[in-house]
């Protein structure tokens, strides 16, 4: 069985390949196996005080009261010897599920994760795998985005504002004190470019003139670059304030041949990225 790894909005762990994304939140996900419920998870930055037994009563409110505190399986307890967790099982008539309600006194994260059919089995190895590898928040600065077919690092002062993922487009908007970086994957490109002509493409999708484009090189696959600086008069900047115009506005576009994509990252705000900066945030954006 091949596996793979999931990082979303601050969670990160590793599923079966088989496993698919059902639905998402911003702290949410349902993952499915063969088109059935295999896994849930839902997380939130507790304020104050976290009790398991509140969060019992809100999940006997979906589930009813067949919902029943239970003690951890044994291999549980040896994967999640730093939550303070909670067991529970809950049957209805035609399915039912295992999990834990997890509080981690590190992050301030409280987590409901839960599996379904055989997959709640407390020795089920699938099971265990996933729950070996999960963490609930970043040991670093950055955070790690992987789903679907796209896998990122956004440093941890840029959170979530909104997303869309449908077929052949994927967006993701962060933002941080008045300042936003984007992340863009568009497929298959093969249908996309016309002509294979990525400056049309970018024109016509950005909505920047074709020749205020400029051509680069980026990890040696074809890239187009936009950039508008920071106004160097005063009143310019007036005039972009009163209007809602970022001071600075920045994008790259690149064509990944092999994986039949284009992916971009988009920046903008009151003062101006660093390049650095911003090379970074491409580097680390990849197709899986």
């Amino acid at each position: 069985m091949s596996w793979g790894e999931i990082a979303w909005n601050g969670v990160r762990l590793s599923t079966p390949a088989a496993w698919e994304v059902a639905k998402i939140g911003p702290r949410y996900l349902l993952l499915a196996d063969q088109g059935e419920p295999a896994m849930e998870i839902k997380w939130e930055r507790v304020k104050g005080g976290f009790s398991h037994r509140t969060a019992l009563r809100r999940l006997r409110s979906v589930h009813g009261n067949t919902v029943q505190e239970c003690p951890l399986p044994d291999e549980w307890k040896q994967l999640l010897d730093g939550f303070t967790a909670t067991g529970f099982t809950w049957r209805a008539e035609t399915r039912g599920g295992r999990g834990a309600i997890l509080y981690c006194p590190a992050c301030g994260n409280a987590t409901l994760i839960q599996f379904f059919r055989t997959f709640s089995s407390p020795g089920n190895k699938t099971c265990l795998r996933v729950l070996a590898s999960f963490q609930d928040h970043s040991l670093d600065d950055q955070v790690r985005w992987s789903l679907f077919d796209i896998r990122a690092q956004i440093p941890a002062e840029f959170r979530l504002v909104r997303y869309r993922f449908e077929a052949g487009r994927f967006e993701m908007y962060f933002g941080s004190k008045g300042q936003q970086i984007a992340l863009y994957r568009w497929g298959p490109a093969s249908a996309l470019l016309d002509n294979g002509d990525l400056f049309v493409f970018a024109a016509k999708t950005i909505r920047i003139q074709r020749g205020e484009w400029r051509p680069l090189t980026w990890t040696g696959h074809p890239a187009a670059q936009w950039e508008k600086p920071v106004s160097a008069g005063l009143w310019a900047r007036c005039r972009e304030r009163m209007v809602g115009r970022p001071h600075f506005q920045w994008f790259r576009l690149w064509h990944l041949s092999e994986e039949n994509r284009v992916f971009g990252v988009s920046a903008k705000g009151d003062k101006a990225f660093q390049s650095e900066w911003l090379d970074r945030i491409c580097t680390e954006y990849e197709s899986l």
